[in-house]
């Protein structure tokens, strides 16, 4: 018998041996008790810090001298409650709409001012004057 084969051989036989059953891993003694992870989500939902980062949220606790957890726990809990993407502007914001008429001033002559779809908007009066211009006559 060829060396390779007896190699191989003997793989299959230590493979085949049941192999020991995997030991239950213990929590580390560091891990957050049910009631540190119930306080996470609620400091990070709450109204001060709802469109923030877990980034933001640790350092301005550390600033005031409070420490929940460490930054990747607190993606880790988010991610266990579906909320780890898209934290950005989940507060409510005010509504914008156009800027309101500013009546000529600032404006091209005979418009109305900086409305949305008026294509002098964003040309000043400055610029319209040094604009040089033929004369018909």
């Amino acid at each position: 018998m060829s060396r390779p084969i007896a190699a191989r051989q003997a793989r299959r036989r230590t493979l085949a041996q049941p192999q020991p059953a995997p030991t239950a891993v213990s929590a580390p003694a560091n891990a957050l008790t049910p009631a540190e992870r119930e306080r996470v989500p609620a400091a990070l939902n709450s109204a001060e810090f709802i469109d923030t980062t877990p980034v933001q949220v640790y350092a301005t606790m550390f600033d005031r001298g409070m420490y929940l957890c460490s930054v990747s726990s607190m993606y880790r809990i988010l991610a266990v409650n579906a909320q780890a993407k898209g934290r950005r502007r989940l507060a409510r914001q005010p509504a914008r709409g156009c800027p309101r008429a500013n009546h000529g001033r600032g404006s091209a002559p005979g418009t109305p001012g900086n409305v949305c779809g008026n294509p002098w908007s964003a040309t000043s009066t400055a610029d319209l004057v040094s604009t040089p211009r033929r004369h018909l006559t």
